[in-house]
């Protein structure tokens, strides 16, 4: 394309979930946080296992609490398997299924977790604060995989409580 006789050159990338047998769309994880109303803050559509262009940066003085959406992309029923980091000194990291604390599977060997194609499943994420100094900061890293799939999201906390 030229305009006003200058050569312009446009640039244009499909990414396009990997095709199964018959035409299937592969299980792909999409974490995102979402916010209570449901409204997509960070994490839609992007894809990769370090949160990068996937991070929320929260100011806290006791706790925050996330809502971490994990979409399955395909169009079959997939196991994703979920991961979180553990938390350093001063810091608190509790995710919660239905309900269910399941901080300690996420922390070590990863949380099973069923989603139905072209669905999702909910994980409340609560961060609190016990006594590290002010202006400390947390990173959260929660991933998911199923296979070769992976995404991830971030989250970095700094800590604002004077009372320790």
């Amino acid at each position: 394309m030229t305009r006003g006789g200058v050569l312009l050159a446009v640039a244009l990338t499909l990414v396009m979930a990997p095709a199964t047998a018959a035409g299937q769309v592969a299980a792909q994880p999409d974490l995102m946080f979402v916010s209570r109303g449901g409204d997509v803050l960070t994490g839609d559509d992007l894809y990769n296992d370090d949160g990068v262009g996937q991070q929320r940066n929260v100011v806290v003085d006791q706790r925050v609490s996330l809502t971490l959406r994990i979409e399955n992309e395909g169009d079959q029923p997939a196991e994703f398997v979920v991961r979180g980091s553990v938390p350093g000194a001063g810091f608190a990291v509790k995710y919660f299924y239905e309900g269910v604390d399941i901080a300690s599977e996420l922390e070590s060997e990863g949380y099973p977790l069923s989603v139905p194609g072209g669905s999702f499943e909910k994980v409340k994420v609560v961060v609190r604060v016990s006594d590290p100094p002010f202006g400390a900061e947390q990173d959260v890293l929660i991933t998911a995989s199923s296979g070769t799939a992976r995404d991830a999201v971030r989250i970095t906390v700094t800590n604002v409580s004077t009372t320790g």
